[in-house]
């Protein structure tokens, strides 16, 4: 290729890139080739292939082509590309781990609909948006939640995370299901217990006065009011319960209830 030239569908051919984006690249003055002084055609020669690779490998490293620019015009690169590596890199590891982290929940969420055949939306997104902010909810669970009970909820395995949220949308189908129902119908306390169940088998309890010792901070004392409440609007603006004010109230009432209940039991 020394001293062969192209016009621009030769040079697309031999290189493998569309003839729109070489016009492109040359749009954007990342590439320079040869006018024909009489016909006025595009004359591509070694030295733009040359051009054409650099561009080539710091697209796939990830860099945008406003930053090319400045990295294909210079004859030697310095500690200051090299900085801008480090910062690249950051970058693209971000990005991993979004991808990575996207690629999980589309797993646990086919999963989920292998599973039930179909669900209802409202239900799913709720579950998704708690598959999204796992990160989150461990950070703001340190606020009242010791270590070992943040690691029993969220250092578990791809297919404990599937297990809790078939519990959970199961939960949410019982709840709208019995919704209105006296605390103490049948069908109600047989929920909570399954609720009470999936609770302590999650954190490794054994009855109500292990529960207590998860928190770093006594639930009862009402100095700690503020920091609870807290912590309660920061878990609603990264989920919601896909239930309506109602269903929501009745829920938390029949639950205390029923805990209070146990917990009085374990007292005796």
């Amino acid at each position: 290729m020394e001293t062969e030239s192209f016009t621009v569908s030769e040079f697309a051919s031999y290189t493998g890139v569309s003839i729109r984006t070489l016009h492109y690249y040359e749009e954007k003055n990342l590439m320079h080739p040869h006018r024909d002084r009489k016909t006025g055609h595009r004359i591509y020669r070694r030295k733009d292939a040359i051009r054409l690779h650099q561009i080539t490998i710091l697209k796939s490293l990830g860099f945008p082509l406003s930053e090319i620019k400045q990295y294909i015009q210079s004859d030697n690169m310095d500690l200051g590309f090299r900085d801008t590596l480090k910062i690249q890199e950051k970058k693209l590891k971000k990005d991993r781990e979004r991808i990575d982290t996207s690629l999980e929940i589309i797993h646990r969420t086919v999963h989920l609909i292998d599973q039930e055949k179909e669900i209802d939306s409202t239900f799913l997104f709720s579950l998704i948006a708690g598959m999204q902010t796992e990160k989150q909810q461990r950070e703001i669970s340190k606020s009242i939640l010791k270590d070992e009970a943040l690691a029993k909820i969220f250092d578990v395995t791809l297919s404990e995370k599937m297990h809790s949220e078939q519990k959970l949308l199961n939960l949410f189908k019982e709840v709208k299901r019995l919704a209105g129902k006296p605390s103490d119908h049948p069908e109600v306390i047989r929920m909570l217990e399954k609720l009470q169940t999936y609770l302590f088998e999650t954190l490794e309890l054994q009855d109500y006065q292990e529960l207590t010792q998860i928190f770093t901070i006594d639930l009862e004392e009402e100095e700690n009011q503020e920091k609870i409440n807290q912590f309660l609007k920061d878990w609603d603006k990264l989920m919601y319960l896909p239930l309506t004010k109602q269903e929501e109230a009745w829920l938390d009432q029949i639950v205390a209830e029923f805990f209070n209940q146990e917990e009085k039991g374990d007292n005796l």
